[in-house]
């Protein structure tokens, strides 16, 4: 059978809204139900050019995201899971104040923040506009500290808490091993294929590793996960749905 390589892309590249959507409830549910989640970036080739990956995850799930950038704005925004939102609450001040945002316009915002916050990046970037806060720096720290606010002010909690049993043995890991060995498989890909070209490549490769590795932690076999959404059996639950059955089970009565 002759079959040309750009026919055997646009067979594994195609028609994959389903993978795509599940990918991205992956990551809202596992930071919903997860007392703790790890990270860590590697690099990402993408186009040529030289872009980094994130790991966010746990026991239960993991989850990928690449990008041109791994700035603390980037990492921000990925913990929003594509609800993005800004909060100036007591988290977002000290955070503003600590990053060393000037004086001059931090009462700007205070004195015109919507009673509802800001969602959406278009919304806030006319925002910093409207404010009259055009410095590059000024409008940096700005978006750090409302980001983080508004994480908190979806329930986040930022603070790191080590748990003793009293014998030496701590409830959280005090490493990030997990997340090594997640983002390893991601690492030998880029050694074998050295990168992406095309957007759709590059959403492909974030949402098959973010659906492999889950299968995995939650022992579900990868193939049979791929036949049975391929084949729209529905033999196999939405693996969020998954990953919210283990953390409530881990949670016990």
């Amino acid at each position: 059978m002759d079959i040309s390589v750009g026919q055997v892309d646009a067979l594994l590249s195609g028609h994959n809204a389903a993978f795509f959507a599940e990918q991205d409830q992956l990551l809202v549910t596992g930071l919903q139900v997860s007392p703790l989640i790890t990270v860590d970036d590697s690099g990402a080739r993408h186009q040529g050019h030289n872009g980094d990956v994130t790991q966010i995850g746990n026991a239960w799930f993991a989850w990928f995201s690449s990008t041109s950038s791994k700035r603390r704005i980037n990492f921000l925004e990925l913990l929003h899971a594509g609800d993005i939102s800004y909060g100036l609450n007591t988290h977002a001040l000290d955070d503003l104040h600590e990053q060393g945002l000037p004086q001059e316009p931090l009462p700007r915002l205070e004195a015109q923040w919507p009673a509802g916050g800001i969602s959406g990046a278009p919304c806030w970037e006319a925002n910093l506009d409207a404010l009259g806060i055009d410095s590059a720096r000024h409008r940096r720290f700005a978006t750090e500290g409302t980001l983080l606010g508004g994480l908190i002010d979806k329930g986040f909690s930022l603070d790191l808490v080590i748990v003793s049993d009293g014998a030496g043995q701590f409830a959280i890991p005090l490493h990030t091993n997990g997340s090594e060995n997640d983002i390893r498989g991601y690492v030998k890909w880029r050694k074998v294929s050295g990168g992406t070209r095309s957007a759709l490549g590059k959403q492909c490769r974030d949402t098959f590793a973010s659906l492999k590795k889950p299968c995995r932690k939650l022992g579900i076999a990868f193939w049979g996960y791929l036949t049975d959404r391929i084949e729209q059996h529905g033999a196999i639950p939405p693996l969020p749905d998954s990953v919210r059955e283990r953390a409530l089970a881990a949670a016990g009565p």
